[in-house]
């Protein structure tokens, strides 16, 4: 069965390292999902994992029910239910490429836990800006490379950050706190605003950026406006 809109809650997925553990054997079938350059069909899927459909369509199911991989049906042509067509998710594509030996999570979820616990605003702004300084080791050399660096690190972090056509937003479909930020929004959402400013600074640009928060299923949606650098 599809995930539709409808059933999927406000705000982003949890990131890979706080998601749902795979089998090897839905791991081989979410391999065989992403080896496809568009919407595949049980069948498909199926003749690139090996064994019968119906044991595809399962782990399938359950892939979609817990993220990793999106469905759509295919047009309708004539009676009969029509076949569903499956495609890697954001989610699911950060959980084949994120690296196993680089996990953020223990320390984001120490800072979270302190801006919980201390419920202060300027604590969870300086939280962020620590978190970023922890991060970034490299400046960019122009605009255009500052965008993709900052789409860079919130990757590498677990946000799975996926740029709008336009170029001023940036919709983060996963999230490494997201059960710690549904608990406490302002403070932890405001560590992350925080985290986005931090990195700016030490990257010697300004942007003027706006996290909403839950904006849509699936995801939060952060605007941004990158202006000169500081540097002359």
């Amino acid at each position: 069965m599809c995930v539709n809109s409808n059933t999927i809650p406000l705000g982003p997925y949890p990131s890979a390292a706080t998601a749902v553990e795979l089998t090897p054997a839905r791991m081989r079938v979410l391999r065989a999902v992403n080896s496809f350059n568009r919407p595949a069909t049980v069948v498909q899927i199926a003749a690139t994992v090996g064994g019968h459909p119906n044991t595809s369509r399962v782990h399938l199911e359950e892939l979609a029910s817990e993220g990793y991989i999106d469905c759509e049906p295919e047009p309708p042509r004539g009676r009969g239910r029509p076949a569903l067509r499956y495609s890697i998710s954001p989610l699911g594509r950060t959980k084949l490429t994120a690296p196993s030996d680089i996990d953020h999570r223990a320390l984001a979820q120490a800072l979270a836990q302190q801006c919980v616990l201390t419920r202060d605003p300027q604590m969870a702004r300086q939280l962020g800006s620590l978190w970023a300084r922890a991060l970034i080791s490299t400046l960019p050399d122009d605009q255009d490379d500052l965008l993709q660096h900052l789409v860079d690190l919130l990757a590498s972090m677990g946000f799975s950050p996926e740029v709008s056509e336009d170029r001023t937003s940036v919709l983060l479909h996963t999230c490494p706190l997201v059960e710690e930020a549904r608990q406490d929004p302002d403070m932890v959402c405001a560590m992350h605003r925080s985290l986005i400013a931090g990195a700016m600074e030490e990257w010697n640009h300004q942007a003027d950026t706006q996290l909403l928060p839950f904006a849509a299923p699936g995801h939060c949606t952060m605007s941004l406006e990158l202006q000169s650098s500081q540097q002359d």
